[in-house]
């Protein structure tokens, strides 16, 4: 039971990090596929990340892909929530022509 409680944050941003690297080591940056790209990576990051946390989980996905222009992105969220249950794990990724950054929320059902 205690391990339903727990937000595996270390396994899931290796999964956020391992799914960025796969899907986007080779892509170019075109701010016209983004949209669809940011869509299509929350999922598979979602789908994966339901393999690893039981069905106690609510699970928010968010991916933000961006032309690397050398300038800084600073990136900040506001939760509320359980401190003793709830978590978040995230993780970037780099090439010649853009960023990345992958956000899982983990929220427990009570």
């Amino acid at each position: 039971m205690a391990s339903d409680l727990q937000f595996a944050a270390y396994k899931i941003e290796h999964l956020i990090k391992d799914v960025l690297e796969a899907y986007l080591r080779r892509i170019k940056y075109n701010p016209d596929r983004c949209s669809k790209l940011c869509q299509d990576l929350c999922s598979i990051i979602k789908t994966k990340t339901k393999e690893l946390a039981t069905s106690r989980w609510k699970l928010v996905v968010q991916v933000l892909v961006g032309e690397d222009t050398d300038q800084r992105v600073q990136m900040a969220s506001r939760c509320l929530w359980n401190q003793a249950t709830d978590n978040f794990a995230s993780a970037t990724f780099r090439n010649k022509s853009l960023f990345a950054i992958g956000i899982v929320y983990g929220v427990h059902i009570d």
